[in-house]
C-alpha cells in the first residue's frame, strides 16, 4: 500500500508505504487475491485495509 501526496498534481510524491505481503505467510502466492484488496480511510484516525491472506489490517493514519 502506498500513500501519495497529490496536492501538486504534476509532482505527486510518496509519503507513506506499508507492505501487506509477507513471503513467509502460508498459502502466499496461491491466489489472485494476494496482497491488499481493499482500503478505507473513514477519517477516524485509522486506515483499514484487507489483505487476501492476513485479513483486516488497521494502521494509524498519518
Amino acid at each position: 500500500m502506498r500513500v501519495l501526496d497529490v496536492s501538486i498534481p504534476k509532482s505527486p510524491r510518496e509519503i507513506a508505504y506499508f507492505n501487506t505481503w509477507r513471503a513467509t505467510d502460508p498459502l502466499r502466492g496461491t491466489s489472485s487475491w494476494d496482497g491488499a484488496i481493499g482500503i478505507r480511510v473513514p477519517g477516524d484516525g485509522y486506515v483499514y485495509t484487507v489483505d487476501g491472506v492476513r485479513g483486516l489490517l488497521i494502521l494509524p493514519e498519518l
